[in-house]
């Protein structure tokens, strides 16, 4: 794998963890009532999907178990009341399924 592949895996892991620890200890109601901290997950989300859309393809193919068309669909994630339900599930499920992955791909 080359440096600039394992740049952006580096880049979409360091992110996940900012995303973890920004919400550890957290519930849904703490994150639902702290527009600050449903803004940074947001913004943290256009990153990793930022840096998954620099992936190249034939890295993408080798690393199959990696959902990268929902990562680079997370840019689409909207900012309104109703979505951050989704956002909150994205980012206390899904991500810590796609760090221990990417925790595996990169080792």
């Amino acid at each position: 794998m080359t440096k600039l592949v394992n740049i952006f895996l580096d880049e979409i892991l360091t992110t996940i963890n900012k995303v973890i620890e920004l919400l550890k200890d957290k519930t849904i109601d703490d994150f639902k009532s702290n527009y600050h901290m449903v803004e940074n997950v947001i913004k943290y989300l256009n990153i990793i999907s930022e840096a998954a859309r620099h992936v190249p393809d034939d890295v993408k193919q080798g690393f199959s178990d990696i959902p990268w068309e929902e990562l680079i669909n997370l840019r689409n994630i909207e900012k309104s009341p109703e979505h951050i339900n989704l956002v909150w599930n994205i980012a206390t499920s899904k991500l810590v399924e796609i760090k221990t992955i990417i925790e595996e791909v990169i080792v």
